[in-house]
């Protein structure tokens, strides 16, 4: 059902989370999250950390992020392909390939917006883009306003996974959270060029790996388009200048 790297990168996750956590009950956020969506996707979409109160929205801390590498184990080890399996979380939460029917973020709409443009799909408002991508977060911490970048080890161990490498387009939505040196040594690509004719807030620039298989393209965080009071066919000019350059 999944690729071997993806098993192996769950099997360390879940190993590591069971190390870690086991001894205490307290409910942290996970370095070794995994993520949510489609595994066998093309596409990946890295965002900068999960929006997430930890004091008070703790069940969502840990559907979303504390237990995320133990469901995948389950759904590894009973072939469990029914992707609205649910693991009851008591704010809504279902499984990891589709963590809610209805839980629709600002975020998360973009993202389902910009793989639209990509795959050329016309997609439902029922959270289907995890059909079609994966989705993971460059940040261990949770938080509903932007941190930066905060390095952590375990974390970084994670993200440099070969699992990470087999997705051919991948979108890094975390602005200027990483510079140029440490999205090339994360994500084992190089600098290609910058999408110099949009305005600041609206630019991105294209990493490409050895052999020019693989695709990273640096956007702006994917909510708050809003604050530089940008309409509908803004957004959209922007995904489709984005999408252009993964055909």
């Amino acid at each position: 059902m999944f690729s071997k790297e993806f098993i192996d990168l769950t099997k360390h996750a879940h190993s590591k989370s069971r190390e870690n956590f086991s001894a205490s009950q307290a409910i942290e956020p996970n370095p070794y999250f995994i993520g949510f969506g489609n595994p066998n996707s093309k596409i990946l979409l890295v965002g900068q950390e999960m929006a997430i109160n930890p004091k008070k929205s703790s069940v969502t801390l840990e559907m979303e992020s504390y237990r995320n590498p133990e469901q995948w184990n389950e759904i590894i080890e009973n072939n469990i392909s029914d992707i609205n399996y649910s693991f009851n979380g008591e704010n809504g939460f279902k499984n990891p390939r589709k963590p809610y029917d209805t839980k629709p973020t600002e975020t998360w709409r973009s993202y389902g917006r910009i793989v639209e443009k990509i795959t050329d799909k016309k997609l439902n408002k029922n959270q289907q883009f995890f059909e079609h991508s994966f989705i993971t977060e460059i940040n261990t911490v949770v938080s509903k306003t932007q941190n930066g970048y905060s390095p952590d080890k375990e974390r970084d161990f994670i993200l440099k996974h070969n699992f990470f490498k087999n997705f051919p387009i991948t979108i890094l939505s975390t602005g200027h959270y990483l510079k140029m040196e440490e999205i090339e040594n994360i994500f084992d690509v190089k600098y290609s060029t910058p999408d110099s004719d949009s305005k600041d807030y609206l630019k991105f620039a294209v990493y490409r790996n050895a052999d020019k298989k693989r695709i990273l393209i640096n956007t702006r965080q994917m909510s708050g388009f809003g604050r530089h009071k940008l309409d509908d066919e803004d957004v959209d000019a922007y995904f489709d200048k984005i999408s252009a350059k993964v055909m």
